[in-house]
């Protein structure tokens, strides 16, 4: 579920850096 979302922010999130820790945040 996060994984998808947040693979769906990647896409039209304009900061990556922010994204990518709330990726590495969710999935630890």
């Amino acid at each position: 579920m996060y994984c998808t979302n947040n693979k769906m922010s990647w896409g039209f999130s304009g900061s990556g850096t922010f994204s990518f820790i709330l990726h590495v945040i969710l999935n630890t």
